[in-house]
């Protein structure tokens, strides 16, 4: 197979997953060209689009960060992205890309948070896992509708939509507070059990 074959069947796999994503959140239809004047449905400025398997066990809900020209960071991009992702690896011994990361931008305003709470749901409806871990302040408040922060609430399993919720310390909470990287690992612990359980496995 030469490069070109090789980078078209790449580009197809692409589409075909993105088109899979987007059937399972509930589109009917993909327009081929949008008149100037029709509006244009978009995710609130507060979501990132999520990555990873669209039918994992696991979706983690972390805090992304927004730049100055409003891009939205990856979640495995920067320091707390690579911490996040030795945390699935090298502590779950599972691939970054064998779970699904949905996140929200920390620097967004409450209203953005409260309409992307809805699109965050149906973002995990869609992929549909065992257990749900939140990362930080505004991933539970926004996932589970809380006013209390992680720290009144880590460790102990939450619901939404009636599937298992890990409250956990954010990676960039981690890196400037260490001393909570003993306390995240023991509720990360607690996921892996309940994945067994959900797994079937003893």
């Amino acid at each position: 197979m030469n490069d070109i074959h090789r980078e078209f069947l790449d580009i197809v796999t692409q589409v075909r997953t993105h088109l899979e994503y987007q059937a399972a959140l509930g589109v009917r239809a993909v327009a081929t060209s949008v008149p100037h004047s029709a509006p244009v449905e978009t995710f609130p400025p507060a979501v990132v689009v999520g990555e990873g398997n669209l039918k994992a066990a696991v979706v983690f809900v972390s805090e992304a960060q927004r730049l100055e020209e409003d891009r939205q960071v990856s979640a495995f991009e920067g320091a707390a992205g690579q911490l996040l992702c030795d945390i699935i690896v090298k502590g779950m011994k599972l691939k970054c890309e064998d779970v699904y990361v949905c996140s929200i931008v920390g620097s967004s305003t409450p209203d953005e948070l409260a309409a992307c709470g809805p699109v965050l749901k149906k973002q995990i409806k869609a992929v549909g896992p065992g257990v749900i871990v939140a990362l930080g302040d505004t991933a539970v408040r926004t996932l589970l509708g809380m006013d209390e922060g992680v720290n009144a609430i880590r460790g102990t399993w939450r619901a939404s939509d009636g599937i298992p919720v890990m409250p956990t310390f954010d990676p960039a909470h981690l890196l400037k507070n260490p001393q909570d990287k003993k306390p995240a690992w023991e509720d990360i612990q607690k996921v892996m059990k309940k994945l067994q359980l959900v797994a079937g496995s003893s």
